[in-house]
């Protein structure tokens, strides 16, 4: 029998298809109370179907007819349902049971938002605090003590105290009077306005103020509560929605968490960092060496230099002779021996970069003259 080529000539592909996605960081959630035995832990809606599965008239289906009714469409939003029957699941039960059945999710909302619902309200933004991938929290309330200075007992003021990086609360009175009289406003639901309008824009890339809302109105506030609710470093954290004298131009004011961080900042991060993690993951599924050497401490930096160079080109992140984004990798021979036995490459401070802040406010002064 003739020798068979491959014998001699042996070519073998290996497919190398494994690939890590990272997470979802476009999600959002509704997590809704439920009086009766919960038999669907979540469902996902669009804008095609949330009509058809859920209950016209109910809290949750005026949030989605919110979220979904801005100028960009999100694609899809979540709702997870927690039992609170006569033994009553905590927040956290039932969202780790939502994320043991697949459902994930970035930015998390709840559906109560009065002063009843504050307990339940911390739970969420401790839940997004301490959960091992990365969310944010975004609530509402119609609490009138948010813009009392001298309460620290209201859902923002509380946040605020445990300085919670990751979680944001806008208010939004049940009513505001007006020349004409009394309009009721309690069903509006600004956090998913301002989740609908947003979720869809790269993450990171566009300031969460100053952008046209449908659906809501305007809270009608005083300066002085104003400054309440938003004064930085003074204020209590809070959002609140306006409308500009003169203009039909409607958004949210101002975009910052309950530590005054900017919403977008903490989303870009954490965009970065996730993006970053699944670029070391894929370099491992593709290549058969990880290794304390230049050749893989080089690719790791070409990773590092690859989502640097994507957040400069969104703008989270400056570079210049003044604010430079600078990433440096150590020699891997300065690294000691019992670091390199370990298997665990533990590299710190190798990227250095100046965040790009919003503007959210302009005070400009100038002069005119009479001349000399």
């Amino acid at each position: 029998m003739p020798t068979p080529i491959r014998r001699r000539f042996n070519v073998q592909t290996l497919l190398q298809d494994k690939a890590a996605t990272g997470q979802t960081l476009d999600q959002v959630m509704l997590l809704v109370n439920q009086a009766t035995a919960v038999t669907t832990r979540y469902v996902t809606v669009s804008l095609d179907d949330f009509s058809e599965t859920l209950t016209d008239g109910t809290v949750e289906y005026k949030f989605a007819q919110t979220f979904f009714g801005q100028e960009l469409k999100p694609e899809t939003l979540t709702l997870v349902y927690r039992d609170i029957t006569e033994a009553p699941e905590t927040v956290a039960d039932a969202l780790d049971d939502a994320v043991a059945l697949g459902g994930a999710w970035y930015f998390q909302c709840y559906i109560g938002n009065t002063d009843a619902d504050i307990a339940d309200q911390q739970a969420l933004a401790a839940y997004g605090e301490s959960f091992e991938d990365r969310l944010q929290t975004v609530l509402m309330t119609q609490d009138a003590e948010a813009y009392n200075a001298g309460s620290t007992a209201d859902i923002g003021a509380l946040l605020r105290a445990i300085s919670s990086n990751r979680a944001s609360v806008i208010f939004h009175p049940a009513s505001v009077t007006l020349v004409d009289g009394v309009k009721d406003i309690s069903g509006e639901r600004p956090d998913a306005a301002i989740l609908g309008r947003m979720s869809m824009t790269q993450e990171g890339a566009e300031q969460f103020d100053w952008h046209s809302l449908v659906g809501v109105s305007d809270s009608n506030l005083t300066a002085a509560q104003q400054n309440v609710l938003t004064d930085q470093g003074t204020g209590k954290g809070y959002n609140f929605v306006e409308q500009l004298k003169n203009t039909t131009f409607i958004h949210m004011f101002r975009g910052r968490t309950c530590t005054d961080r900017e919403i977008r900042i903490q989303w870009g991060a954490d965009w970065h960092d996730v993006s970053f993690e699944t670029g070391l993951a894929n370099y491992a599924f593709q290549n058969p060496l990880m290794a304390f050497d230049d050749e893989t401490f080089a690719d790791a930096e070409s990773i590092a230099y690859q989502w640097r160079d994507q957040a400069l080109e969104r703008r989270i992140i400056v570079n210049t002779a003044e604010r430079p984004a600078v990433i440096k990798f150590p020699d891997p021979d300065t690294i000691d021996a019992s670091t390199r036995a370990s298997g665990v490459a533990t590299l710190n401070n190798v990227y250095d970069y100046y965040l790009n802040s919003a503007i959210d406010e302009w005070r400009i002064t100038g002069n005119w003259r009479l001349g000399q």
